[in-house]
């Protein structure tokens, strides 16, 4: 179950009992399931409504909380591009449903697209396009001016709402790398444009600039990182520069404060209190008297991927602060004193992979999202979730790679890691963990009958008395060049005692890539299907005594076993696929750009199942997996990310 994602916050994630609506798979549709989350890099507030706030997640597009972060809905834009970076979002400074929001879109994220959208995110129109470079920040003055800054050290303005542009800024190349723009709330004309170069300042709305170059002393104007405006008088604005918080309350012309507040990349204004100033980064720091001083404060710890990019604070609810991390939003309600990270079910940023989640054939679900070792299990399809015990890693921290229940005893739990040749094993549902040292390392574990489970990866090992004793299966001779790789096992729903094995078999330098089947729990195992061909896409799944088989993009069924196969007709290529569990009949496909596609009956007719994730542009799907206990139902795994669940009635 290992993730890409980052490190849990410890103790902040009280998962019992929370938020129970949404646990339901939509039916035919696809809808968010599980823990959200994901890297957000820009945040903006409703100002007249307490707990509306958006965010723009850096992969997954723009959602909208309005319950202060709890739970979230998707309000981006259904692009064509698979890699879409969002970069800011703001909201206009005269009609809180008027947005912003800016793209990097492409493979080299060297495409910039500027939309709007006048109903909170329902619906969007590019504003818009610059084909040779990402946008990075929009800034919207008051007068109705727009300004968007790009990666290459330009600054466009429009002053007709966005239908013509021209280029208002085009200093030294690279000095606008990382640029901020802002404009003065209580000044509309006067505009002002930070990044590593400097400082710029417009008092035409952006018609024309002239560089700040010096605070007081000489010292030079660099390193500008973000801006941020009290709003209380015109001219007063605070700027992160070079790791300091300095202020100037005549627009530029003289400046106060300087405090450190090394790594910070983001400040807000407390909106209550023009001298409480708070800036994220590496660190949290507060100023309370105008950036004079500044102390650290407690803001959570994200583990070695301790990064926050954003942080917002809510004119509507002058308490409550928003940070945006590479784990999602953490909220403060009590102007930064404690922080949560709620399950923000809805924001389908994180990336999830199969191994990450596991419908056990008990009908508990189980998914570790973060890279903490903790896992998350729920006993009721979803609507509540709680954490286990952490899995204790031996130093340095692992990954969790598989997860499985016992057959028959669902609190006997075990987990593959990648800390060398350890499983670990628990008896009393996650409470506690105990190692188990294996001969060989392993990565796949399943349990196709009571006591007895399977571990893959170099060979095969198996017990069938709670680990203390293995029997080897395959090879695993690594210093003679003999080596039986198990890439993925399977315990097929319906089928007693029945496992298969996708192995790879290495021989002289030479592989064989073959799928085995056992039908008495691992004792005994026969070849169904090889291949010699070069890395294959050679992978198996079934349901009730059927099997089906996928050899690149062609898909055959076997009704004896593998014993003989019936070519299945697919309408072009296609990843991963996956059968239902009550019904063999019914097959789903992963595709790359065509969504998943469904199978009522056994792959002679196909249609697209996509209703939830084209209207995201969710189409590029890594994989698709069935619930062992609830028939026609199954979980996505977008390549942009998310994990996404539906139930089909026919």
């Amino acid at each position: 179950m290992r993730s890409g994602g980052g490190r849990l916050l410890a103790g902040l994630l009280l998962l019992a009992c929370l938020l129970a609506s949404n646990a339901e798979a939509g039916q035919n549709r696809w809808t968010p399931f599980g823990i959200g989350g994901g890297t957000v890099f820009s945040l903006a507030v409703d100002p007249t409504v307490p707990g509306v706030v958006y965010a723009a997640a850096l992969s997954g597009g723009i959602y909208r909380s309005a319950d202060a972060g709890r739970t979230w809905q998707w309000r981006g834009v259904a692009t064509t591009s698979l890699v879409v970076l969002w970069t800011d979002v703001i909201v206009s400074p005269t009609d809180p449903q008027r947005l912003y929001a800016t793209a990097r879109e492409g493979v080299l994220a060297t495409t910039g697209r500027l939309y709007t959208s006048s109903d909170g995110g329902a619906h969007w129109q590019e504003l818009f396009h610059l084909p040779d470079a990402g946008l990075d920040a929009v800034a919207a003055s008051p007068n109705g001016t727009l300004l968007v800054a790009s990666e290459e050290s330009e600054v466009y303005r429009s002053v007709d709402g966005g239908q013509t542009w021209n280029l208002a800024l085009d200093p030294e190349i690279g000095s606008l790398n990382n640029p901020r723009l802002a404009f003065d709330p209580l000044a509309p004309e006067t505009a002002y444009v930070g990044a590593l170069g400097g400082l710029w300042q417009s008092t035409d709305s952006g018609a024309t600039w002239r560089k700040i170059e010096t605070l007081a002393g000489g010292e030079p104007v660099e390193g500008v990182s973000e801006l941020a405006f009290p709003g209380t008088r015109p001219g007063f604005f605070y700027v992160l520069m070079s790791g300091r918080l300095f202020r100037s309350e005549d627009g530029g012309l003289t400046w106060s404060g300087g405090a450190p507040v090394t790594g910070a990349r983001d400040i807000a204004v407390d909106p209550a209190d023009p001298q409480t100033v708070y800036a994220v980064g590496l660190l949290g720091f507060v100023s309370h008297d105008g950036g004079d001083t500044a102390a650290e404060v407690p803001f959570p710890s994200l583990g070695p991927l301790d990064v926050r990019f954003a942080i917002a604070a809510s004119p509507a609810a002058p308490a409550t602060l928003y940070v945006a991390t590479d784990e999602g939003v953490v909220v403060s309600a009590d102007a930064g004193e404690h922080w949560t990270l709620g399950e923000q079910r809805g924001m389908s940023s994180r990336h999830f992979e199969p191994f990450d989640f596991l419908a056990a054939p008990s009908g508990r679900l189980y998914q570790e999202p973060l890279d903490d070792g903790v896992i998350l299990r729920s006993l009721d399809r979803g609507a509540t979730w709680t954490s286990l015990a952490p899995v204790p890693f031996p130093p340095p921290p692992g990954l969790l790679l598989g997860l499985t229940e016992e057959a028959g005893a669902p609190g006997h739990l075990w987990v593959t890691s990648d800390s060398g040749f350890l499983l670990f094993h628990s008896t009393d549902g996650g409470v506690s963990w105990k190692s188990v040292r294996l001969p060989t390392a392993s990565s796949e574990v399943v349990s196709p009958a009571p006591r007895v489970v399977l571990a893959g990866g170099c060979g095969l090992e198996r017990t069938a008395d709670g680990g203390r004793t293995w029997k080897r299966f395959f090879t695993c001779a690594p210093q003679r060049g003999e080596i039986d790789i198990v890439h993925r096992l399977g315990v097929p729903p319906g089928w007693s005692g029945a496992v298969w094995a996708e192995v790879e078999l290495r021989r002289s330098g030479r592989s064989t890539w073959k799928v085995l089947l056992s039908r008495d729990s691992g004792k005994t195992w026969r070849t169904v299907a090889q291949s010699t061909e070069s890395f294959p896409r050679l992978r198996a799944a079934a349901a009730r005594k059927v099997i089906y088989l996928q050899r690149n993009d062609t898909l055959q069924r076997s009704n004896d076993a593998g014993a003989t196969w019936i070519p299945v007709g697919v309408p072009g290529p296609f990843l991963n696929f996956a059968v239902d569990a009550a019904d063999p009949d019914v097959v789903y496909l992963a595709t790359l750009g065509r969504g998943v596609l469904r199978s009522t009956d056994g792959g002679q007719t196909w249609s697209e199942a996509n209703a939830g994730l084209a209207g995201m542009g969710r189409l590029w799907i890594l994989d698709v997996v069935t619930d062992p206990k609830v028939p026609s139902t199954a979980y996505a795994f977008p390549v942009i990310g998310g994990l996404f669940q539906a139930r089909f009635g026919d």
